[in-house]
């Protein structure tokens, strides 16, 4: 049985808000693989600014607001 010659590659990973993208090169340079990978699904992207904010008062003005208790809101970012 012949042995298969290893190949070598690049990996990058950037987080973005709630996904990550992963970037594959090949040793020249080569873009190998470019992809976005969601790290919350169906969670909040951003529980401790937006329902963190809210359980403490901030922005209940704002028609975009959502009312959530902070033992709610604690327990939430944990989650995440």
């Amino acid at each position: 049985m012949a042995a298969k010659k290893q190949q070598k590659t690049i990996v990058g990973v950037a987080e973005h808000g709630n996904a990550a993208v992963l970037v594959t090169l090949a040793p020249d340079g080569r873009l190998l693989d470019r992809r976005s990978i969601e790290l919350t699904q169906g969670l909040p992207t951003h529980p401790y600014h937006h329902e963190g904010a809210w359980a403490v008062g901030r922005y209940l003005a704002s028609p975009w607001a959502k009312p959530i208790f902070l033992p709610e809101a604690i327990a939430l970012i944990k989650r995440v």
